[in-house]
């Protein structure tokens, strides 16, 4: 199974280190729909989930701005505070990610307790 990422900003304690940067995504022109991004982002399964809250990189005055949660809709998996960056800064997101939305018609899907482990397993790794 293989599992694509969004929103691991290498600026990020948690993102990637040869990820997209969260500052080039912020002064990317986008033409997302904002709306139907963050009632995508915001209303997936939980993969993995913290119960400490990140602040925003960007704005060292916001302080806990999301829990510190992955999510998932057995395709993708991002961040829980993409949503957050999205909305304040409109970060823009892989184009690919928002092809994906599209063919989904912007709809959820449901993960059954198997189909969440198979993403944990081609995420995280067998021995998660």
């Amino acid at each position: 199974m293989n599992i694509s990422r969004a929103g691991f900003f290498r600026e990020l304690p948690h993102g990637d280190p040869n990820g997209e940067s969260l500052r080039e995504a912020v002064e990317r022109d986008t033409d997302q729909d904002t709306a139907k991004l963050l009632r995508y982002l915001e209303g997936n399964v939980v993969l993995a989930a913290t119960a400490a809250l990140v602040d925003d990189v960007l704005d060292h005055t916001a302080r806990a701005v999301a829990p510190l949660e992955l999510v998932t809709d057995g395709a993708w998996v991002w961040p829980r505070d993409l949503a957050y960056y999205v909305e304040k800064y409109d970060a823009a997101v892989p184009a690919t990610f928002i092809l994906h939305l599209e063919l989904r018609n912007w709809v959820q899907p449901h993960l059954g307790e198997n189909e969440l482990q198979q993403v944990e397993e081609a995420f995280l790794g067998p021995d998660y």
